[in-house]
């Protein structure tokens, strides 16, 4: 392990948490050099596998990080990737921590900038754009806005209504002030880790974006998240789409109740899904009007969600395979 040295006090230390879980070897070298290669001055990283049954060896995350230092940690059983980083969270030390995956490559200057760029505009969490790679690591576009055509990023405050349906911010490219995201556990349990952690933020203060890709997102089929991931029936899409939408208002309400303009927000969205709810089983003009009120919450899914009644079941899943 290397040692810590005066100089790297230059700068605030961030703390690169990584959550591991059955790892392509290959994939996770090209991760790990991209993080020993970082321009940043002043890094520690903390590893957790989450895999009891195959974990990595330190010998092999000490063969790649020589330059910072690291550790590494494992879970007693499979939490799952939400309560690894929740776990990693608490386990930070440094100002700011930088949430990392296992199969992306990070461009050597991606913490320089985000530090940079949230110093400069006060903000408590930075997130950038990140180009596309296959399996093979080759490009496949230059921003994740070219593969998800409805993905606009934003900046400013009083951003939380925004992140309510939709997440901006991508978790390999984001860097959030320490004390805001350990305030931020335990994590939302129907929220993807980075997507509440923007919400949450964004309740604190100025989310800052650099348009700049700082990270290379491998796209490969085991991506836990993606256009309509998991969904191939109707039923698929209402439990997943619809219901568990309901449960992250419900659960988000109980929560933040101390912000009450965001739950006057909530309280709109609430109508929206449970006229979706209705819809789903009953068809009818007064759910389809309920539905295009509030339908600027996401105009996509009212306007599929309406027409889909109409869409045979058989044919469902082709459908959904040309949405993605």
């Amino acid at each position: 392990m290397v040692e810590d040295t005066p100089e790297k006090h230059i700068y605030p230390r961030v703390t690169i948490v990584m959550a591991v879980y059955k790892p392509r070897e290959d994939w996770l070298t090209e991760q790990l050099a991209s993080l020993n290669n970082q321009t940043y001055g002043n890094l520690d990283l903390i590893v957790c596998d989450d895999c009891p049954e195959a974990p990595v060896s330190e010998d092999f995350i000490s063969r790649h990080i020589t330059n910072f230092p690291y550790k590494i940690v494992f879970n007693d059983k499979n939490l799952g990737s939400n309560r690894t980083f929740e776990r990693l969270t608490m386990m930070a030390e440094g100002d700011y921590i930088a949430y990392c995956d296992q199969d992306d490559i990070w461009e050597v200057n991606k913490i320089e900038m985000l530090v940079r760029r949230l110093e400069r505009q006060n903000a408590v969490l930075c997130c950038s754009d990140v180009s596309i790679i296959d399996k093979n690591g080759h490009q496949t576009a230059d921003s994740i806005t070219k593969i998800r055509k409805r993905h606009v990023f934003k900046e400013g405050y009083n951003l939380a209504p925004d992140l309510i349906v939709h997440n901006f911010v991508t978790g390999c490219a984001m860097i959030v002030k320490t004390e805001i995201a350990k305030k931020a556990v335990p994590f939302e349990e129907h929220m993807v880790h980075d997507h509440w952690l923007a919400l949450f933020s964004a309740l604190q203060g100025y989310i800052a974006f650099e348009p700049t890709p700082t990270v290379k997102y491998r796209q490969h089929d085991n991506n836990q998240t993606g256009v309509l991931s998991g969904v191939h029936t109707k039923d698929d899409y209402y439990k997943l789409r619809i219901e568990h939408l309901y449960n992250r208002v419900a659960s988000l309400r109980r929560r933040l109740a101390m912000y009450p303009d965001f739950i006057q927000v909530l309280d709109s969205v609430q109508v929206w899904v449970m006229a979706r709810k209705e819809f789903f089983y009953k068809h009818n003009l007064k759910n389809i009007k309920r539905m295009l009120r509030y339908r600027s919450f996401s105009n996509a899914a009212t306007v599929f969600e309406i027409f889909m009644p109409l869409i045979p079941d058989f044919f469902f899943d082709e459908v959904i395979k040309l949405l993605r």
